[in-house]
């Protein structure tokens, strides 16, 4: 009895390995990121697990509202709302395969990014002439 136990469980094991093989493809439309599950070499999973790390991190930071180093993400109504759509569609490019969509999520994030702590730098030198 013990062995069939065994034979079930490396059963579910090989199957639990293989299915989340297959959800990733198919969610990444037939091309998948092996180097997220640490099936490719050294050199793609150091290229790829940071760039879906800060993909998560934009996404996560707009649909907080929140991003460390600006802080609040409001800018007037419209204007937020619209940084941080950019925000979500520049980190849902960065988890997507492709080294295209990749340098388009970073060129977004910085096109969106960079005025804005352009805009607080500016402010914080203002505020410290005046004191």
């Amino acid at each position: 009895m013990g062995d069939r136990k065994d034979l079930a469980m490396r059963k579910q094991g090989s199957f639990s390995v293989e299915f989340k093989r297959q959800v990733v493809e198919e969610l990444l439309s037939g091309e998948s990121r092996p180097a997220l599950i640490l099936e490719a070499g050294i050199g793609e999973i150091a290229y790829v697990t940071p760039l879906c790390i800060l993909g998560v991190f934009l996404i996560s930071s707009a649909l907080e509202g929140y991003l460390v180093g600006i802080e609040r993400l409001e800018f007037g109504r419209v204007r937020g709302y619209l940084v941080r759509i950019g925000l979500i569609v520049s980190g849902v490019l960065l988890g997507l395969p492709g080294w295209q969509t990749d340098y388009s999520g970073l060129a977004l994030a910085l096109v969106i990014l960079l005025p804005i702590l352009l805009e607080k730098l500016r402010a914080k030198r203002l505020s410290s002439m005046s004191n």
